[in-house]
């Protein structure tokens, strides 16, 4: 019969722990889950795995971009200030006068459009056209 250690979500197999030393307890606990152990003089320490981080980031014309400390954006590959006028990645040109991308221009009826800058898909969202009489 197995004998089982469960530490949150995670279970370790001890097999028959009757004859285990601490050390070889704590190696199970490391190789099986994410948790850390030590042995200690009073016995195991078992030290849980750091918490799950995450990064903010998004594209402007292709080009990678992450928030800096004072609330902006900058670029990731140069650490400069995202100012928006970088030229589309994929077919090298500058945003038009408007602000739309140059491959695009402006397309009658929608609202937002993307050519997707060889990075994503292409995007295009439509004005809601509202009769008035």
């Amino acid at each position: 019969m197995n004998d089982y250690l469960t530490l949150d979500d995670e279970t370790v197999d001890l097999g028959d722990a009757s004859g285990l030393t601490p050390e070889e307890i704590a190696q199970a606990v490391r190789s099986q889950t994410s948790w850390g152990a030590k042995v200690t003089e009073t016995g195991i320490s078992l030290i849980p795995p750091p918490p799950v981080s995450c990064s903010i980031h998004s594209l402007d014309r292709g080009h990678s971009i992450t928030p800096d400390d004072s609330g902006g954006w900058i670029y990731e590959d140069t650490g400069e200030i995202c100012n928006h006028d970088r030229p589309c990645k994929r077919c090298g040109k500058p945003p038009t006068v408007e602000g739309y991308d140059a491959c695009l221009r402006y397309l009658p009826g929608i609202q937002y459009a993307c050519c997707g800058h060889g990075v994503t898909k292409p995007v295009r969202i439509y004005k809601k056209w509202k009769e008035i009489r």
